[in-house]
């Protein structure tokens, strides 16, 4: 009797797998966004707040020290929890603490939300290389895992910009750009600036402002001490100049790092501004004059823009606890033949929760040391792309906050393609070369040749070329993660997340490490010690990583599953 069609017809696996990878990609888009919108962010919490640089540095290693300590603990807790019900809790708490940022009114307050936010997000990566491992055909684990580090980058590249937009958007036309005594920092200093002698631009525009202040700036020269009523004496001379319709000229267009919005007002003739436009203009350009002496007006959209992304992440963790599931085969819309290809080539039995981190195997392994030497090093030198450097593109290049975000967004962005690039890498060196040369190489060589892109600052005058330079960085970086992860999966066996979290937890302490460092190097000897430093880091990663072997597995050998 013949066969009907449908009977021979099979079955198609189902494509469940590629939505599981797209909803750990957009919580990974939320991590880093909720991660790297505060070094943009830095300028306007220090002059809220009244913190130092060597503060902010605090700030920004509290986060990765919580990051880093995390690591091991929140990977055990993933491989034992069920990764969706582990997971979703995660995102759900690092988003509360996010939004939290914007209520912090002390020092002590802000590191204690961002230690308790890197401690949270400490389990997502460790948790994403377990999703991987269960959702992933073994073959295709490298790409897999760049396309959700993808995410991150894509989340790290958005930030800046994203958060300079808010920042405008949420500080609307007719805010007051009054002065008020709190608006002003370091009186003496700024009295100074503005009686100071010589031909030179600032010292030009800053007499201009004396002489447009009550009596023609003799106010200024009384100012021997910051007592309060002196205080408000020169706050109340400096409103009076947000008034005068000559301050922001040709000149000062071209000389000062205005923002967008003061750009274009400038262009308008002044009898034409309204009185609040005009006092908005005057404000915007006394900012830029003396960016360590007059508080920023976009300052007031810091804590909103907090709030914003804290609420953002709120429904990315509904989104994954509905989206996922921890197990193919429990998934409703995953087909049996999709659960055989997934599970194709595994051993036939792993047990669901492994009794303990193998911590004596971790230690012993010459490799995963290696390896989380190769990532202490590398961080260091990588997190000034996410900290410093809005802070060197405002200070050396002094460029206005829109294109400043921009700009700061570009190396994290063009970082993607080598994230993506990185996982068909070493899935290709792999089975050309094997497993040992197949993951070393990737984390290796471009470490050497970012090593150069650091260098290669010192010679750049402009901004833009920098930033390539930097983009270069990234995507070398990037080049080599996937790497990295796959190597955590091959030897892993059933403790991939506690791996995985193991290595994280070292390169994070040399991010936490990081922003310390780089601020006592740029304070001490300047910027181009600074790259020089980065430099040296990305050597030392790229040296120890020609020793690592993805052959030799974590697991105890007498385990099952250990390969």
């Amino acid at each position: 009797m013949a066969t009907c069609p449908a009977e021979r017809v099979k079955p198609r696996p189902s494509h469940v797998r590629y939505l599981i990878i797209g909803v750990a990609t957009l919580m990974a888009v939320n991590l880093y966004l909720d991660r790297y919108c505060l070094p943009f962010l830095e300028r306007y919490i220090r002059d809220d707040l009244g913190l130092s640089n060597d503060q902010i540095g605090v700030v920004f290693g509290a986060f990765f020290l919580g990051y880093g300590v995390g690591q091991v603990p929140a990977g055990w807790l993933s491989d034992r929890g069920g990764i969706r019900r582990i997971l979703t809790l995660y995102i759900v708490v690092w988003s509360l603490l996010t939004g939290l940022v914007g209520a912090a009114t002390a020092f002590v307050a802000i590191v204690g939300l961002r230690l308790g936010c890197g401690l949270a997000q400490a389990g997502a990566y460790p948790a994403g290389a377990s999703l991987v491992s269960c959702w992933v055909p073994i073959a295709g684990r490298g790409f897999a895992s760049s396309v959700v580090a993808l995410g991150g980058r894509l989340g790290g590249a958005a930030a800046p910009v994203l958060t300079a937009y808010l920042l405008v958007a949420f500080v609307p036309q007719d805010a007051p750009a009054t002065l008020t005594p709190n608006d002003l920092f370091d009186v003496p200093k700024l009295a100074q600036r503005l009686t100071a002698e010589g031909d030179e631009f600032p010292a030009r525009f800053g007499r201009r402002v004396a002489a447009a202040m009550p009596d023609g700036g003799v106010v200024v020269h009384d100012l021997a001490e910051p007592l309060p009523q002196q205080l408000d004496t020169l706050t109340a001379g400096l409103n009076h100049v947000l008034d005068w319709p000559d301050l922001c000229g040709a000149e000062e267009v071209r000389e000062l790092p205005l923002p967008t919005e003061a750009l274009e007002l400038a262009k308008v003739p002044r009898p034409e501004l309204a009185p609040a436009q005009l006092r908005r203009l005057n404000r915007l350009t006394l900012e830029a004059a003396y960016p360590d002496h007059v508080k920023k007006l976009y300052g007031l959209a810091w804590r909103p823009v907090m709030a914003v992304y804290g609420a953002v992440g709120l429904v990315v963790a509904g989104l994954f606890w509905l989206g996922f599931r921890d197990r193919p085969a429990l998934h409703p819309r995953c087909n049996p033949e999709e659960v055989a290809l997934i599970d194709a080539g595994r051993p036939a039995q792993v047990p669901a929760k492994p009794p303990s981190l193998p911590l004596a195997a971790l230690l012993r392994s010459r490799s995963m040391w290696l390896v989380s030497l190769n990532q202490v090093s590398a961080n260091i030198g990588w997190l000034f792309l996410v900290t410093w450097l809005p802070r060197y593109l405002a200070e050396v290049h002094k460029v206005p906050v829109l294109e400043r975000g921009r700009m700061a967004g570009v190396p994290l962005a063009v970082g993607m393609a080598g994230m993506l690039a990185g996982g068909w890498l070493t899935d290709r060196l792999t089975r050309a070369l094997g497993l040992r040369w197949g993951r070393c190489l990737p984390m290796a060589l471009p470490r050497f040749l970012a090593m150069g892109a650091f260098v290669a600052c010192l010679l750049f005058e402009t901004p833009w070329s920098v930033v390539l330079a930097l983009a270069g960085v990234a995507v070398l970086t990037d080049l080599g993660t996937p790497a990295i992860w796959a190597y955590n999966q091959d030897v892993g066996g059933r403790y991939v997340a506690s791996v995985l979290g193991w290595n994280n937890m070292w390169g994070n302490f040399g991010a936490a490490l990081s922003p310390w460092l780089l601020t006592k190097v740029i304070d001490g000897w300047g910027w181009n010690a600074m790259f020089l430093t980065c430099a040296a880091t990305y050597l030392f990663s790229g040296l120890v990583s020609l020793g690592v072997d993805a052959r030799v597995p974590i697991a105890p050998k007498d385990d099952p599953v250990a390969a």
